[in-house]
């Protein structure tokens, strides 16, 4: 009897010190799992600012649309993440709850606005209008408001343009331009010196010209330059005769031909090039070089004129093929 005691009492000493070791690897797999979880799920969502000055650890990196709406999250491991998250471009973030990433990878909300259940959702519950932002809590009409202008907090500046339509910064009866600039189609300038409006606006100075107290001027001539001329180089050019400047500045005719009503031609003509390497469009004083004699052209029963070259004439009734005379008796 005294055995089987002793027996039983070993026996149940074994049994506690086994549930005590089986109590303590649970508590050992929950602080690991706890630890792991912590560790995944640890991601700064920054809803302004540039991320990357702050998100520097190795196994991080920033996801979102741009600088200033980049969450830092931990990097997916084998493209994986623990619930609720998703492994976007490389990092794990939360849809749910992300407002750098907000439903959708990449999809940002507003600046003041959360992100719920994968919704955007804004200071005035989403509730705002067409043409409506939701800033500093109240919806903003941006399409008008001067201190809210396309978007919360863009303020138009006075010498610039001082009122909003349509989302941009423009100027009008109600809202006139400051620092002597003059309200015009496109915002306030000054006419003194902006070479789209000189003097007025929409009046624009010719190419190359600059806009001197409101008035338009080529180089220091303290004048514009007259229709038809182009100012080249600070000189006031006819560009529709100047062989280096036909048509526009810098365009200078070549292989013998002239500027004529603005275009690089032989006497009013178009030369023609030949077939072969080296046939070029050459103009000569009497005309154009020819490399083919045209059947159509009767005058060439009275002799191809610069057959090849300037000055090669062929005989009459002959030929001038790949600019060669050929033919006759």
């Amino acid at each position: 009897m005294r055995y089987f005691r002793i027996l039983f009492v070993l026996a149940s000493f074994t049994v506690a010190a086994c549930a005590t070791t089986g109590s303590s690897e649970d508590n050992t797999n929950q602080n690991v799992n706890h630890n792991t979880n912590t560790n995944t799920n640890t991601n700064t969502n920054n809803s302004t600012g540039a991320c990357a000055l702050t998100c520097t650890q190795a196994d991080h990196l920033c996801i979102g649309p741009d600088d200033s709406h980049q969450t830092c999250a931990e990097k997916c491991d084998n493209n994986t993440c623990d619930q609720p998250y998703t492994c976007c471009y490389g990092g794990c973030v939360n849809l749910q709850a992300d407002p750098n990433n907000c439903g959708a990878c990449w999809k940002a909300c507003d600046d003041e606005a959360s992100c719920i259940n994968g919704i955007c959702v804004d200071a005035c519950n989403n509730m705002c209008g067409a043409g409506e932002k939701c800033c500093g809590g109240s919806c903003t009409d941006v399409m008008s408001d001067a201190t809210n202008c396309g978007s919360c907090g863009h303020t138009c500046a006075g010498e610039t343009a001082n009122a909003c339509t349509n989302g941009y910064c423009t100027c009008g009866p109600s809202a006139e331009c400051t620092g002597n600039k003059t309200c015009c189609a496109i915002g306030c300038r000054d006419v003194t010196t902006d070479m789209a409006n000189c003097g007025s606006c929409g009046h624009a100075c010719a190419p190359g010209e600059t806009c001197v107290d409101s008035k338009c001027q080529c180089g220091s001539s303290g004048n514009a330059c007259n229709p038809g001329q182009g100012c080249c180089n600070g000189t006031c050019i006819d560009l529709s005769s100047d062989d280096d400047n036909c048509g526009t500045c810098g365009n200078k005719c070549e292989n013998g031909n002239t500027c004529n009503g603005g275009k690089c031609n032989c006497g009013g003509k178009t030369c023609k090039a030949g077939s072969l390497p080296g046939q070029d469009a050459t103009c000569c004083d009497d005309g154009c070089v020819i490399y083919d004699t045209d059947m159509n052209d009767p005058t060439w029963m009275t002799g191809v004129k610069n057959c090849g070259d300037c000055d090669t004439n062929c005989a009459a009734g002959t030929l001038c093929t790949f600019g060669q005379c050929v033919g006759g008796n």
